[in-house]
């Protein structure tokens, strides 16, 4: 087993699972998780040699990153929503007063 192409395509998925999630296409980063789970898994059910070490360091950094995004975007989200709600509280109390009136 090539550890260093293992890394590289773990790294592409990476980097496609950035693009997907950006782009908003939610069904193709779901796949692109589980098969980057499921890789990443089969690459440790190996031994790593020492050299490899660095490589998985960077790897890892990229996966932080891409999850920092995530949660960057998940966040944001969660701000329109809360603020869409609260808009149409203020839109049905307007309308509930104006009917009383």
């Amino acid at each position: 087993m090539d550890i260093s192409a293992s890394i590289q395509a773990l790294a592409q998925s990476l980097e496609g699972l950035r693009t997907a999630v950006h782009s908003g296409s939610h069904d193709e980063a779901e796949r692109l998780v589980e098969n980057y789970d499921r890789d990443v898994r089969g690459l440790f059910a190996h031994p790593i040699s020492p050299i490899s070490i660095q490589e998985i360091t960077r790897l890892l950094a990229l996966q932080h990153a891409v999850m920092d995004e995530m949660c960057e975007l998940r966040d944001t989200a969660a701000r329109h929503l809360s603020s869409g709600r609260t808009s149409l509280r203020a839109a049905h109390a307007y309308l509930k007063a104006e009917s009383l009136a």
